[in-house]
């Protein structure tokens, strides 16, 4: 298991901040697709690993957010995600990522038998936060992003 070190964790962490906000204070567009790939990527790993696994990442997610999460992981060189990843989108959504908003809010009601899978998916790749944030800390320091 690699542990993300404290410099790639306050980069990331500036970065997703700047970008959410504070409480009561709005956060800053990503304005450039590097801003938008840190935000993305630190959105799924907040989101997974908040305690309700995959679903509250697709709950909270749009479709063009989900669709282009996994070529994100294989930009990052995170193989072991990219599979996993691919297979809790088609447990959450068996038929394809709905472009309709309500048809979206009706499918991120899953069966006990689906959140069981995506929780369950979500335990292979737990071990992956550290990895995560070191491979975006480089991205943002290579990229010219650090705050």
């Amino acid at each position: 298991m690699e542990m993300a070190t404290e410099e790639n964790e306050k980069i990331v962490s500036d970065i997703y901040e700047d970008i959410i906000g504070e409480i009561g204070k709005p956060g800053r567009p990503p304005d450039t697709e590097e801003l938008k790939f840190v935000y993305e990527v630190e959105h799924f790993q907040q989101e997974i690993g908040s305690g309700a696994s995959f679903e509250q990442y697709f709950r909270w997610s749009d479709k063009a957010e989900i669709d282009g999460i996994v070529d994100k992981l294989e930009r990052l060189g995170l193989a072991e995600l990219v599979n996993t990843t691919k297979e809790a989108i088609s447990v959450a959504f068996p038929n394809g990522i709905p472009g309709d908003l309500e048809e979206f809010d009706d499918l991120t009601d899953w069966t006990e038998a689906q959140e069981e899978r995506l929780s369950s998916l979500y335990s292979e790749i737990s071990i992956y936060h550290g990895a995560i944030t070191n491979r975006l800390g480089a991205f943002a320091k290579e990229h010219g992003l650090v705050l």
